[in-house]
């Protein structure tokens, strides 16, 4: 049998554990620095205001964060700021999202609602009498108007200025429309029409006269 020398055996053990050394250290390499958010919980709450009219943008969400510090904010992934308050907001599902100084981050959904409307299975009917003027061109004609079907109602004849009264005087002969808005902005409407007097209504005129025929032909 051939001897191996005690050199060889030596230096081939070194080998060894330095081969292993490396591979129990990766490589060599240095350890990676650990993960600062380990075990770091940051929760997100927060109140929410829904708009005050359906399609507004007047909601907003009040949010706060636990689990580090140096906190900043950010809705649906914009950027970060300071405050965890949001205004201008319409109604829908916006996320909410916090991130400590140390890159730690939670998130949280609120959701804002418009108002449920208040117009819905109301009917607002609209009557008047009417007086038509007293003469053609005359603008002394006038509408009267009541509404029915909810209640603190106001009154129009243009769609834009309204009046507690539902009177509406020195009208010339023409179409109306008449609206009717209640105390929740519900609205109705009807249309009235005045007419000029005929000034020929009730009178005849007879035509009377006198002929005389020539006294001789040809005359």
């Amino acid at each position: 049998m051939k001897k191996i020398p005690a050199l060889t055996i030596i230096t081939s053990t070194l080998i060894l554990i330095t081969i292993f050394l490396a591979c129990s250290k990766g490589g060599g390499g240095t350890n990676p620095p650990p993960d600062p958010c380990s075990g770091v919980t940051v929760v997100v709450n927060g109140s929410a205001v829904n708009p005050t009219t359906t399609g507004g943008n007047n909601g907003s969400i009040s949010a706060t964060a636990t689990g580090g510090s140096g906190i900043t904010y950010s809705i649906n992934g914009g950027t970060f700021q300071s405050s965890g308050n949001f205004t201008g907001l319409t109604a829908g599902t916006y996320t909410i999202s916090a991130k400590t100084s140390s890159g730690c981050t939670g998130s949280k959904s609120f959701t804002l609602t418009d108002p449920a409307n208040p117009c819905a299975g109301i009917t607002i009917n609209v009557t008047a009498t009417t007086t038509n003027p007293s003469a053609p061109g005359a603008s002394d004609g006038s509408i009267t108007a009541s509404a029915t079907g909810s209640s603190g109602f106001t009154y129009s004849k243009d769609g834009t200025n309204f009046q507690a009264s539902g009177t509406f005087s020195n009208l010339t002969a023409g179409s109306y429309t008449i609206t009717a808005k209640d105390a929740n902005g519900c609205t109705g409407s009807a249309n009235f029409t005045l007419t000029d007097p005929n000034p020929c209504s009730g009178v005849t005129i007879s035509v009377t006269g006198t002929t005389s025929n020539p006294s001789a032909p040809g005359a």
